[in-house]
């Protein structure tokens, strides 16, 4: 797993399943995000906010690269079972599932443009 990439897709959940966000067929970049500092250990990232469903469904779509210290945090109203993938998205990942009370649960790598699920 790469560091620099630790939180490039976070996601607050604490259940265990998969299923899948809707991808969107448009060549869509998110902009203008929320941008927060967040610190895990001893990693210090700058996280894009995902929010609502439009700009999670996007993600981190149609990136070619990231700062080191760069990621997303994905922001759920409620816990449920999720599933995500790497269409569109030309950079490796790591994703972080986080439980409502800030305990990493599971941490996968994810390769670009890989269609199968990634179970929370």
């Amino acid at each position: 797993m790469k560091l620099r990439n630790l939180l490039s897709a976070v996601c607050l959940i604490a259940s265990f399943a998969s299923s899948f966000l809707p991808a969107s067929s448009v060549a869509q970049v998110n902009k203008d995000l929320l941008v927060i500092d967040l610190t895990i250990k001893t990693a210090k990232l700058k996280a894009e906010v995902a929010a609502d469903a439009n700009t999670r469904t996007i993600g981190l779509m149609n990136r070619f690269s990231l700062k080191p210290d760069q990621g997303m945090i994905f922001v759920f109203a409620q816990s449920e079972p999720l599933g995500f993938w790497m269409r569109n998205t030309f950079v490796p990942l790591s994703i972080a599932y986080i439980d409502s009370k800030g305990v990493i649960l599971n941490i996968l790598d994810m390769k670009p443009q890989d269609e199968s699920s990634h179970p929370s």
